[in-house]
């Protein structure tokens, strides 16, 4: 099964930042106006629920995210911890996962990629499970990030 984010990952991020520890002094700079990075302010905060599979289980975790402010020229945006992909659910170990599952074999459907030992992870008491259409969405969504970045 493809590595996912655990819980402790989560958890570990947002008790950085209930404790203010996550700061602008690591980002780039600002996107549209290039300010440097150490004039950011924090403008919010965000909840977002990350899905994770553990044991063929698929569980939600929430996490604040952090949302910064240019001082510059007023653009906010959003800070995305290493364990997500902006816009997606899932984890990026679990995106990346099971993309790279089925872009590795030439043979192999979407329906095939998400399964893991016969079965697919779905979700506790529901009858749902991870959607092989899901999987197409992950793959359209990183060759757009791949191609916003060899255009940068």
């Amino acid at each position: 099964m493809p590595l996912t984010a655990t819980l402790e990952d989560i958890k570990a991020y947002q008790d950085q930042v209930e404790k203010d520890k996550i700061t602008p002094h690591n980002l780039p700079p600002c996107p549209r106006c290039r300010v440097d990075s150490r004039f950011l302010k924090i403008h919010a905060y965000r909840e977002r629920r990350f899905l994770v599979i553990i044991e063929m289980l698929i569980q939600a975790a929430y996490c604040s995210l952090v949302r910064f402010k240019c001082p510059g020229c007023e653009k906010t945006f959003t800070n995305y911890p290493d364990f997500t992909i902006p816009y997606k659910h899932y984890t990026r170990h679990s995106i990346m996962g099971f993309s790279d599952r089925y872009l590795s074999c030439e043979h192999i459907t979407y329906r095939q990629a998400v399964m893991v030992n016969r079965s697919v992870p779905g979700y506790r008491q529901s009858d749902a499970a991870l959607a092989p259409s899901a999987l197409h969405r992950w793959i359209t969504t990183l060759s757009r990030l791949t191609q916003l970045v060899a255009r940068l």
